[in-house]
């Protein structure tokens, strides 16, 4: 009790901001006090720990001693004189796997039950705990809980102790798991208090390296996540090292192994490259074999942020394979923490420095090999059925005009959103009484719109063959009720427009023939200024999806927009103009932008009136008292410059004896004043102007 005290009030310091750890011996001592904590009690581990941890590349401090093993009498019916174990070593190796856990037990006061009938045959749920020096190949975990064989499963009656004394040793375990949650609780207060460049020092103190031939595996955070038989104290564990990865970007950075090296030393490049692998490694190790829900949604979590922050651009390929692989299951847990958690590691994939090439492979995986349903921890793989049906307030929704080369991913996201759920989870389910029958949780449904937004933003060569299909989804996105539904439809809208625009830039390195057709996105536009969009963006209830909607309407093709109906260009102009009048300062300042894209399309910039109008509302803007709208007003005052000059250039004198000069007199003037602005991008305006 005392130590756990210790451990809450030095937590309670950190969060309060009165510890100051700005020596490096004093963060040196209490990462040395709380790693020596971290293990207390975890059974078959010892740790001799100095007094303080120094920041260093290699773990010099760290040396790990298992608990001897110790026959006593209880245990052994002939006692072994110690001369004949040394002669006797050779033959001991087979006994191995049997002494040591006999001895164990012994220790503990109990016996482990033994499996019957195939289940002996089988690796046990237990072997993944012990496995850190296994390969890559992990097989389908056993159907027992994780825990099966642990010593809470046993009755008093099975002891050789008596009742009170295994309550005593359950009372003591217990303890000692608190004091454990306790150490990483207060590390992990330490991890938020300290910059990342002093707590990356102690990357080898906590976070483990791929082993040497011989060597032992050294103890970090994973060695808990493994191990310890308290799924909430492998839960803290995972948690304070998802903390660690958050924004190691930059430290990560410089991992590299995609050349082999042959060198008399290991450069550092090469040893972060390795810890990566690593944590690889122990977190699908971990992820097979845990067996709680909370657990296991904090493993994912922490993929995602190794992920989002490793460069796998400089790593050998086949990381994200596997993790690929591994994680497909999991869509259908019965938890919807685990779904979330699950989809939101697929985003983390497909969002990593992309586009990669391994990335670009698995999404033209035809065979979604592991998305069946399950409930169980770690589900079996099987055949995905397709989801086909009507989506609810719509017409039927079919893959059937989708191309010859299917993304999996694209369809299991799109019939997350908007098609009826197959079965029912758990009861962590979250959603209203009326949707919650109907179509998939919520989060759920928002965190496939992700995806899909990261899917097409990373990897459009994939995503164009469903561009219509995925214009349905926003649709139908913008007309539900739930404004977070809404806004996130808005948002594929825009990045299925910016991937258009990219694709069809004079330096795209698409071939033409790859290219989405002008006349697919007249066709593309034609339906969303039909659907919902003009509706959303006079809906000034919600002024994010105004926002969001202003977005998406600026990324409409200029070749596109010229084909587009007369009346649904006068649309889009009318709209954008009104909305700079908004007394949302984040609505007019998409608005003014979205008018500075439109006043250089070809099909606009010659219509007199047009770029007059323009011309006033951004003047008007210039002198918002709102920062971002002063900063999109002199960009697209800068592109009304070029827009100018170019009809100056062209039209020659008509132009200028249409375009009014006091006009031209107040835009000289404004560019001036914005030139005095401390916001970015007035210089330019100012340069383009006097040009």
């Amino acid at each position: 009790m005392l130590l756990q005290n210790a451990l809450k009030g030095i937590q309670s310091l950190l969060n309060s901001g009165e510890m100051k750890l700005m020596q490096p011996d004093q963060l040196g001592s209490l990462l040395a006090v709380l790693k020596k904590c971290m293990f207390h009690g975890l059974p078959g581990v010892n740790i001799d720990m100095p007094a303080v941890l120094y920041p260093t590349l290699l773990p010099q401090y760290d040396s790990r001693s298992l608990v001897k093993q110790e026959t006593s009498e209880v245990c052994s019916l002939k006692p072994l004189v110690q001369n004949r174990r040394k002669k006797s070593k050779g033959k001991q190796k087979g006994k191995q796997e049997k002494e040591p856990k006999e001895d164990e037990d012994c220790r503990e006061g109990s016996e482990k039950p033994k499996l019957s009938g195939d289940s002996q045959q089988k690796p046990g749920p237990d072997v993944w705990r012990l496995s850190l020096d296994e390969t890559w190949a992990v097989p389908v975990k056993d159907h027992l809980p994780v825990h099966t064989l642990g010593w809470k499963r046993i009755s008093s009656s099975d002891s050789e102790y008596s009742d009170a004394e295994c309550g005593m040793q359950s009372k003591t375990r217990s303890f000692q798991a608190t004091v454990r949650q306790g150490a990483l609780s207060c590390f992990l207060s330490t991890v938020k208090s300290i910059e990342k460049k002093v707590l990356y020092g102690y990357w080898p103190a906590f976070v483990p390296d791929t082993p040497g031939i011989g060597s032992p595996q050294s103890l970090s955070l994973m060695t808990i996540a493994l191990k310890d038989p308290s799924p909430k104290t492998r839960a803290c564990a995972l948690q304070v090292l998802s903390a660690i990865l958050e924004g190691s970007k930059q430290f990560l950075s410089i991992a590299e192994d995609a050349n082999d090296h042959r060198r008399a030393f290991t450069p550092f490049s090469v040893a972060i490259a390795s810890s990566i692998r690593e944590l690889h490694r122990c977190l699908l190790l971990a992820l097979v074999a845990e067996s709680s829900s909370q657990t296991l949604t904090q493993i994912i979590k922490c993929l995602a942020n190794l992920i989002s922050n490793a460069p796998y651009s400089r790593l050998k390929p086949g990381l994200l394979t596997r993790v690929w692989n591994q994680i497909k299951p999991y869509i259908r847990h019965k938890d919807v923490n685990v779904r979330v958690s699950s989809l939101t590691l697929l985003g983390a994939i497909v969002s990593a420095q992309a586009p990669l090439p391994e990335v670009q492979l698995l999404l033209h995986q035809l065979t979604p090999s592991g998305l069946g349903d399950s409930g169980s921890s770690t589900p079996h793989f099987s055949g995905v059925p397709e989801r086909q049906g009507k989506a609810p307030g719509g017409p039927p929704l079919s893959m059937e005009k989708a191309p010859a080369e299917l993304c999996w991913l694209i369809r299991l996201c799109i019939s997350l959103v908007v098609l009826p759920r197959e079965d029912c989870y758990s009861d962590s389910d979250t959603g209203s009484v009326s949707n919650a029958t109907i179509l998939e949780p919520s989060p759920v449904r928002l965190e496939s719109l992700q995806v899909l937004a990261l899917l097409v933003k990373g990897y459009f060569s994939v995503s164009q063959s469903y561009l219509l299909e995925l214009g349905e989804v926003a649709c139908r996105c913008m007309e539900e009720m739930d404004p977070s539904i809404q806004l996130h439809g808005a948002k594929l809208l825009d990045e299925l427009g910016m991937g258009i625009i990219e694709q069809h830039k004079p330096d795209s390195p698409v071939a033409l023939d790859q290219r989405v057709p002008v006349a697919l996105v007249v066709t593309f536009w034609t339906r969303m200024l039909n659907g919902p969009l003009p509706g959303a963006l006079q809906n000034s209830q919600h002024p994010m999806l105004q926002t969001s909607t202003c977005n998406a309407l600026s990324s409409i093709l200029p070749e596109a927009f010229s084909g587009l109906p007369a009346d649904k260009q006068i649309l889009c102009i009318t709209v954008l103009l009104g909305l700079n009048h908004s007394e949302n300062p984040l609505v007019k300042a998409a608005a003014a932008r979205a008018l500075g894209v439109y006043v250089v399309f070809p099909c606009l910039r010659q219509d007199v009136m047009f770029v007059a109008d323009t011309a006033n509302v951004i003047l008007t803007s210039l002198s918002d008292g709102s920062p971002n709208v002063r900063a999109k007003a002199a960009w697209s005052l800068g592109n009304l410059t070029d827009t100018l000059i170019i009809n100056m250039e062209l039209l020659g004198q008509s132009f200028q004896d249409e375009f009014s000069d006091l006009l031209l007199l107040k835009m000289l003037r404004a560019a001036i004043e914005a030139s005095k602005d401390k916001n970015k991008g007035s210089d330019i305006t100012a340069v383009n102007m006097w040009s």
